[in-house]
């Protein structure tokens, strides 16, 4: 995949963001509420793949 470590410009508002597979442009949760579906508001494709939080989370061996 592509788009692994992606990272949105700017500084993460609440929600989840998400790039679109066909035109790369990014979208927000606030763009799927509109449509009441999954799929991107400027070119329609179906397909979005969803974007990591910068940084890392760290877990405790057991």
């Amino acid at each position: 995949m592509p788009l692994r470590g992606f990272a949105v410009s700017g500084e993460f508002e609440e929600g989840f963001y998400y790039v679109c597979a066909n035109c790369g442009r990014t979208l927000t949760t606030k763009d799927f509420e509109m449509l009441r579906r999954i799929q991107c508001v400027y070119c329609g494709y179906r397909i979005v793949y969803k974007v990591r939080k910068p940084g890392v989370k760290k877990v405790k061996a057991i």
